[in-house]
């Protein structure tokens, strides 16, 4: 595997002189030269991990890679929301994910809405992160806008043993130990991590235990390798604020608490095997079980109960539960023959992946704290469940092929087909035996291409182009609750199906495909430059967008045409001593359809589809699709010597605009500009002590923000009257560590 990115990752530790192979496939043993590949990869190691200070695998991804955004839509440090290109990754329930996640080859998209729980995965525990942009179809599903491939450590390439500490704003406290060794064919490694802290916002503590431990065998032909992770996280994200609260008090929440508590844990074996000196077998099995507890407060719906009469609760507790269990396995072939007397490199794989979910759901009511705005849950103030008891389980099995081939057309031109073949079959059933309505079998079948070639203009400048596609399909949570089904039932306010964010989904849902294109440059000068420029543009057919009923309600629907294209460029300087980097991405993410959405407390919302109510807006082909910045610019520098190292990072993000808005009638949230800063000073061998500050001016910014129900019913906002919610990025914060190597 590579250690350094060629033209592609603008972080300043690379080392230019070594050659890099990136996988081609999530679980491949070997892999292709980078001069090879025709499209973008960008890769960090886990030096450029470690010496960044970062609290988490996201922190890292969007310090270090070019194009990569992040925002604090649930206000929590491990629960972003991760973006590339238009496309995101996220641990909450009904967005569409556009990007899958693997770790050692399995699959971390979880089976119920294909999210993932960032706070899972110990950033510590790290040895090489890969991105690989574009709709690559051999990663599988959900890879519209690339896939993220992490390897982990294991005693062989992470020999040693090491401890770190560190201590600062928001009372963060983290500890960290690993160890690994080896005797030339057996090794081990562990590491555990621990994260603590209070929150910069009120009520707004969290903490996070990591354990992943591997012991591996190996020797000139074969290897193996036994993985085990567990976490156990308890975090709090208390979501976006009013823009007005955020004006009066920058660090104020609106409603509390939103709680979720995850315990993951998960067992795989992996393995490669040379049959000759020219084929190679690789494979591996996995189980994975994730069960995770939310609790969110929020204001109740109304004042009325049921009865008509006045009801005494203003606050109601969204309370659910939701077990998933994965398992799997893929085997694949790599052939390194000539083909026509021309080097070629051809593999063929199978893939097997099953997901269970158990979800539970349902309403308490409550009362709200005129103080903290938090609900509160003892028995003398608290009410009893409303609405019916949402009891979900769903099946999701995919069965998958896939080939690839790159032959050396010349010494200078490779060309690379591939394709997969994918079935998915889900299936959904109701527990209660109250709503029949949401059983559903659905199955989806696909076969999605892939074309490109590179041209080794001088041994100094690589041009890469490509065509290719990939696929969603819409996950249970979407096709759990369907519109057409509510519609015969006796719940037209859609309060029957209390998913974790109350989506329901509004059926036909067909799966979204990604149509790729995509070409660029990339190179090196005078040894310690390296660079890249590239073009992309993707169309997505029947994209599944979500649209707000209301507080806590909504539903999916299938959109004709999306568009996402834009331009990347990346520069990078790696002298002896000083170091520098800078990217800038655009991104012109757009409708390509125009149709009427649902957004109830838009200003300019009206009765469009006649059904009595002010609840739409109008969407024109050519609006900006929410959510996503135009333009991200990132620049870094350091100095370095044996002792002493001085990092800075300055991230420049354009505005957006808010999710609700499709239509683009109301203001954008506003762009921002934050500088942060690492250091850290040896001051004794093998013990260093360590800085990391963020946001070192303390500026006031918005990474996120929706369109919600005006505030003026919460306890201490009766003035407040603007729909808009905003996700304020962090205050100033500074941590001070010490670590330690044996």
């Amino acid at each position: 595997m590579s250690h350094a990115v060629f033209a592609e990752s603008e972080n300043t530790s690379q080392e230019l002189e070594q050659v890099n192979i990136f996988a081609t496939t999530p679980g491949a043993a070997g892999g292709m030269h980078e001069n090879k590949i025709p499209t973008r990869v960008q890769v960090l190691d886990a030096d450029d991990i470690n010496n960044s200070y970062s609290l988490s695998i996201t922190d890292v991804l969007s310090d270090k890679f070019s194009g990569v955004t992040t925002n604090a839509a649930q206000n929590n440090p491990l629960q972003p929301d991760v973006q590339f290109r238009g496309f995101t990754a996220s641990p909450l329930l009904g967005l569409p994910i556009g990007i899958s996640v693997y770790q050692n080859g399995v699959r971390l998209n979880e089976p119920l809405g294909d999210t993932v729980n960032w706070d899972t995965i110990s950033t510590d525990a790290i040895a090489e992160v890969q991105y690989i942009s574009g709709a690559n179809p051999l990663y599988g599903l959900n890879s519209l806008g690339g896939a993220l491939a992490i390897k982990m450590k294991n005693g062989f390439t992470h020999a040693g043993h090491s401890a770190n500490a560190s201590y600062g704003s928001f009372d963060r406290k983290i500890v960290s130990v690993q160890s690994g060794a080896n005797n030339g064919n057996y090794s081990y490694y562990f590491n555990f991590k621990r994260f603590d802290e209070d929150g910069w916002r009120d009520i707004s503590p969290s903490d996070a235990n990591n354990y992943y431990g591997n012991v591996s065998y190996r020797n000139d032909y074969s290897e193996l390798n036994l993985n085990l992770q567990h976490a156990n996280t308890d975090l709090t994200g208390n979501g976006a604020s009013p823009i007005e609260l955020l004006k009066q008090s920058y660090d104020d929440i609106f409603t509390a608490p939103d709680v979720t508590e995850n315990k993951m844990t998960s067992l795989s074996l992996d393995g490669s095997h040379w049959l000759n000196d020219s084929t190679l077998l690789s494979g591996r099995m996995y189980t994975r079980s994730t069960e995770t507890d939310a609790f969110n407060g929020d204001l109740a719906e109304d004042d009325d109960d049921d009865n008509g009469g006045q009801n005494d609760f203003n606050a109601i507790n969204n309370i659910s539960t939701n077990d998933q269990d994965s398992k799997g396995f893929d085997s694949q072939v790599t052939f390194n023959n000539l083909l026509a007397n021309k080097e070629n490199t051809l593999t063929a794989g199978l893939a097997f992946n099953e997901g269970k979910a158990a979800f539970d759901s349902r309403v308490q009511e409550a009362t709200l704290d005129p103080d903290t705005r938090s609900t509160q849950t003892s028995g003398a103030v608290t009410g009893g469940f409303i609405g019916d008891l949402t009891k979900v389980k769903s099946r999701t099995r995919s069965y998958s092929t896939y080939v690839t081939d790159t032959i050396s057309v010349t010494e200078k031109v490779s060309l690379t087909g591939s394709a997969r073949y994918d079935i998915t079959k889900i299936r959904l059933r109701d527990k209660t035996g109250e709503q029949p309505e949401l059983d559903g079998d659905h199955t989806f079948k696909r076969i999605n291409p892939a074309l490109g070639m590179t041209y080794q203009y001088t041994p100094d400048v690589n041009f890469y182009a490509g065509y290719s596609e990939s696929s969603r399909v819409p996950t249970p949570i979407e096709l759990s609750c369907n519109e057409e089904v509510l519609s015969m039932s006796d719940d037209p306010d859609h309060t029957e199906c209390r998913l974790p964010n109350a989506f329901l989904a509004d059926p036909p849902l067909d799966d979204v495909i990604a149509k790729n294109f995509e070409v660029g440059l990339r190179g090196v000068f005078e040894d310690d430059w390296n660079w890249h420029m590239g073009l992309f543009h993707t169309n997505n057919k029947d994209d599944i967008i979500f649209q707000s009923t209301g507080r806590a309600t909504g539903l999916f629907k299938n959109v004709d045409k999306t568009q996402r294209k834009g331009a990347e460029l990346g520069l990078a300087y790696d002298g002896q001593n000083y170091k520098f980097g800078i990217s800038y991405s655009y991104l012109k993410a757009t409708f390509r359809d125009s149709f009427i959405a649902l957004s109830p407390n838009h200003n300019n919302a009206s009765d469009l589809n006649g059904n009595g109510e002010d609840d739409d807006i109008r969407v024109k082909s050519g609006d900006s699709i929410p959510g996503l910045p135009e333009h991200t610019l990132k620049l870094s520098g350091g100095y370095e010597t044996d002792k002493l190292l001085l990092g800075v990072d300055w991230h420049i993000r354009g505005r957006q605009y808010m999710r609700g808005d499709e239509s683009n009638e109301m203001d954008q949230v506003p762009g921002y500009s934050i500088v942060n800063l690492q250091a850290h000073y040896e001051i004794y061998p093998s013990w260093q002590l360590t800085l990391r500050v963020n946001n070192v001016f303390d500026k006031e910014y918005y990474t996120f923000g929706i369109i919600g129900e005006e505030p003026d019913e919460a306890p201490g906002l009766d003035d407040f009257e603007d729909p808009r919610f905003y996700g304020a990025g962090p205050e100033r914060g500074g941590w001070l560590g010490l670590q330690a190597r044996f």
